[in-house]
């Protein structure tokens, strides 16, 4: 367990005695009360603003107490580093670009009253919880014109203003009952007079101003309480009346006066050169008070901010005591965040905004009383946004977290869960006014990458969907943050690192996609809209019936005419694992004699190689070997694949060997080779089959293949890149938990009917829209293979000339079940469809059993659904979904349906 290494030194000006009182031996699970909540979040504060994190002056030593009492998340990150936005965030556990609320002035946007009944704040109070809000509030709930009033009416303590509150409090008519003008000091008068009402309180509530009087109500003692405390410090622009009213303490006049020469300023200063062209960035239309080139004046603010913090720190010793003493300490948890930070004289440059590790960079400790021994003083090195907070809080107080929410629990971090966690962060500026210039970040372990936008018509704009909509970047920026942390070699233009800039640029417009969804999402995936696709994804239309093709003949390649008419019906198909290898020699060059065929007909086709994880299938160049008859002699290969253990001998099924997922150099080779596959093949992506590695063949140890599965495709995953599609079948089942998190979509496979049950549809529907909740691409694949039909070779034929008629007969059957059966299960996959979930549809994988088949009903007007489907009944097993061509009607128990084509005459 990481231990921080904390610095205790106590200046006497800042440092209070505290006493704690015992730990108790509970968890929120077994306490019989609802922990309370205090949210602590300062502004402007950097991430090296702590003696913990290394400032040269500064001294913290309750802010570093919390931290080794509970947990430091040393990378934690604000993705749209200014005040407003960044609130916004908090409460929508949004990023802006999905949320939209930018500077009210730039962007005219709030949030609306529904998604701030999401917000950890009112999710609580919903859950019995005495809610309270104190300080500074940056954003509009509800329309700007109510001026907030839906807040302050919903929440029963609601002491704040919006906007700037300065240093001196009692220059604002809504803090005029305060006896403290200094704003830590104030704001700790209004927590106290929250969180211990009594009679010394009521000239608080008794001279409150008419702006605030009706919205604050005394704490009901008898309930949890929630408390989200706001400052406007270390902000920049709120220190400059610091120290000048008598009554201002000491400390804010005085402290660390004699220590001015230890204050450090950035390499080079103030002679710095701005990195950034004019087209993009000019210093003399920056705020005045972000200015950093007068040394004494950047010095000055540098102390000032320095006081600042101290006083928070001091603010959370008195807070932690007051708790103490009035025994709550033992069940309130404790959350301290920054809004974002802040340039100071870094690139040259001074204010937020801008995407460097200054602003975006900010210290996040999370404490709770019931953290365990090994929690306690822990720090996590994964990369959390504050998005992730009120996420966070809802599950220390057990209770669900809302589904619109982007941001996730942190308690898998903190608890040591295994989880599928963020290996980036995408970061925004959407603000175009002050001189600041429109960016976007992705920030890794290992590198930077930002592009910027020209300025030529963004001015005072709100634009977050420019990039989507194609605009291009006007500079970039990639730095390597291992050799460079402080961001100062810019290394895009160097021919060295062009392809590390285009991986991310091509992650950075993915993550523009996936941050984008619109604002109204109770129901994400209801239609398209808000669907936003990654850039290696096919083109989706609703237009008729969205189509996954998948189909090999072992034979032969297409003919032109075969490819001509698949083409017609799909932009997405799949080229099965032995396609042309009679005529070609191997799978890989069916797939590309394929693959081009395809793309010349339609170049933005998307065509998936074939491989298998658990079968050794010979069909490749790459795997010819592993056959029963010549695996002997390729040792190099043998040991790949699983043997029995009790008799020694390969394991197999109809003589196809079996790999085992368990061994590490296995899963090295398999990844290469798949890899090589499609490159080889120019395929698009790979379809993926056979997610269980044969865990039920090692029972005891099925929890390490299933570890294993997901380790191999996220490896795969990384070595194919973000620009092409990794598609698993079954990935979404619970056996491929591991698998889910890393593919860019699953196969929902269903043999036939008997697969379809009523219960089993029901879950089948929950998972399209789970897939596509996580943005991930889904195939519905209903085939009548299995359908038993007395034909189906029950005798074995005498002679070959049989056998074809056999299978002619089998053929035409399962054709005529196959059409008989459409409309049903069509219907099965429309109630159900999603944003780029397709359907596939046959008697087979093969190409002459039923790739070719055409179905009239594929070929009619479907338009985008209108909303989710409606059960008749609550726990009826009719269903019906309105699309805008189509009306579709499902009785699952009775396993009928009809849809209604509305343009057939």
């Amino acid at each position: 367990m990481i231990k921080l290494l904390l610095n205790f030194v106590v200046c006497l000006a800042v440092c209070s005695t505290l006493a704690f009182a015992g730990e108790p031996n509970l968890s929120p699970s077994t306490s019989t009360k609802k922990p309370n909540v205090i949210f602590i979040k300062t502004d402007d504060q950097r991430f090296d603003s702590l003696s913990m994190t290394g400032h040269p002056v500064t001294k913290t030593p309750n802010i570093d107490r919390l931290a080794n009492d509970g947990v430091f998340f040393n990378q934690a990150f604000i993705t749209s580093p200014i005040c407003g936005p960044s609130r916004a965030n908090f409460f929508t556990g949004q990023w802006e670009r999905r949320n939209r609320v930018g500077f009210s002035s730039v962007s005219g946007n709030f949030i609306p009253t529904s998604v701030f009944d999401r917000s950890w704040l009112m999710q609580l109070k919903r859950a019995g919880y005495f809610t309270g809000y104190i300080g500074k509030h940056h954003t509009s709930i509800g329309e700007i014109k109510h001026r907030n009033r839906y807040m302050k009416e919903n929440l029963d303590f609601c002491y704040m203003k919006p906007g700037h509150l300065g240093f001196d409090l009692l220059t604002r008519k809504q803090f005029s009952n305060l006896k403290n003008s200094s704003q830590i000091e104030g704001l700790f008068e209004a927590t106290n007079a929250f969180i211990r009402p009594g009679s010394d309180k009521d000239y608080f509530f008794a001279n409150a101003d008419s702006s605030v009087k009706d919205f604050l109500s005394e704490r009901d003692t008898s309930k949890p309480f929630c408390l989200s405390i706001n400052f406007n410090l270390p902000h920049a622009a709120s220190i400059g009346a610091m120290g000048k009213k008598p009554t201002d303490p000491e400390m804010y006049r005085t402290l660390y006066n004699d220590q001015k020469k230890n204050f450090k300023f950035p390499p080079g200063y103030p002679k710095i050169e701005v990195p950034l062209p004019k087209d993009v960035f000019r210093q003399n239309e920056l705020m005045g008070y972000y200015r950093t080139t007068n040394q004494n004046a950047l010095l000055n603010k540098k102390i000032k901010m320095a006081r600042a913090v101290a006083g928070i720190d001091l603010f959370v010793g008195n807070l932690r005591q007051q708790l103490a003493d009035l025994e709550l300490a033992d069940n309130t948890i404790l959350v301290f965040i920054s809004d974002h930070g802040l340039l100071l004289g870094e690139h040259g440059l001074g204010g937020k905004s801008f995407l460097y590790e200054e602003t975006i960079h900010v210290p996040l400790i999370v404490y709770s009383p019931f953290f365990g021994e090994g929690e306690r003083g822990k720090a996590v090195d994964k990369f959390v946004v504050g998005q992730d907070v009120p996420a966070t809080i809802l599950e220390l107080c057990g209770l669900a977290v809302p589904e619109s929410y982007q941001g996730r629990s942190l308690v898998p971090l903190i608890q040591d869960r295994p989880t599928d966690w963020r290996a980036d962060v995408f970061c925004e500026n959407l603000f175009t006014d002050q001189g600041y210039p429109r960016m976007e970040a992705v920030r890794a372990k290992d590198w930077k990458y930002i592009r910027y936008f020209s300025k030529e018509n963004d001015r005072k704009v709100y634009l977050p969907d420019a990039s989507i909509n194609g605009e291009q970047p006007v500079f970039e920026e990639l730095f390597n943050l291992k050799t460079d942390p402080k961001e100062q070699v810019n290394l895009a233009d160097q021919p060295d690192h062009q392809q590390v800039l285009e991986r991310f640029q091509i992650r950075c417009q993915t993550l523009v996609g996936e941050m984008s969804l619109k604002q109204d999402d109770s129901d994400a995936t209801k239609d398209d809209s808000s669907f936003v696709p990654k850039a290696c994804f096919p083109k989706f239309s609703w237009d008729t019936a969205p189509l996954y093709f998948m189909f090999g003949d072992v034979r032969r390649v297409l003919t032109p005419d075969e490819v001509s008419s698949i083409a017609a019906r799909t932009d997405f198909l799949g080229i099965e694992k032995s396609h042309a290898r009679k005529e070609l020699g191997s799978a890989e060059l069916g797939a590309k004699h394929e693959a081009a065929a395809f793309k010349k007909i339609k170049p933005d086709a998307k065509v998936l190689f074939y491989f298998n994880s658990a079968y050794a299938w010979p069909f490749t160049s790459y795997t010819q070997a592993f056959k029963r008859t010549k695996i002997d002699e390729h040792p190099e290969l043998k040991k790949f694949l699983l043997v029995d253990p009790e008799t020694g001998e390969l394991t197999h099924r109809n003589n196809i060997l079996q790999f085992d997922v368990l061994n590490a150099e296995f899963r090295q080779w398999w990844v290469d080779t798949v890899a090589t596959g499609i490159e080889e093949s120019g395929c698009d992506g790979v379809f993926i089959d056979q997610m269980h590695g044969f865990s039920w063949l090692r029972k005891k140890r099925s929890k390490e293949v299933m570890q294993a599965m997901g380790d191999m495709m996220a490896a795969l995953k990384e070595k194919i890149g973000t620009d092409k599609i990794l598609i698993g079948n079954n990935a979404h089942r619970s056996s491929a938990k591991h698998v889910f998190p890393v593919i860019d979509g699953c196969m929902l496979e269903h043999f036939n009917e008997k697969s379809l049950t009523k219960e089993s549809l029901l879950q089948d529907w929950k998972d399209l829209a789970r897939i596509a909740k996580a943005g991930k691409m889904s195939i519905f694949r209903i085939g009548v293979e299995h359908e038993h039909r007395p034909s189906k070779m029950t005798t074995p034929p005498a002679n070959q000339q049989e056998r074809g008629k056999q299978l002619e007969k089998s053929a035409s059957e399962h054709a005529a079940i196959a059409k008989e059966k459409v409309e049903y299960y069509l219907a099965c996959y429309l109630i159900g469809a999603q944003p780029y979930s397709y359907f596939q549809y046959g008697w087979g994988w093969n190409l002459s059993s039923g790739s070719l088949q055409d179905y009239p009903e594929f070929n009619k007007p479907l338009g985008a659904p209108k909303g989710p489907y409606q059960r008749t009944t609550p726990q009826g097993w009719e269903f019906t979904r309105e699309f805008e061509h189509a009306s579709v009607w499902l009785d699952t128990e009775s396993k009928t349906a009809k849809i209604k084509w509305k343009n057939d005459k």
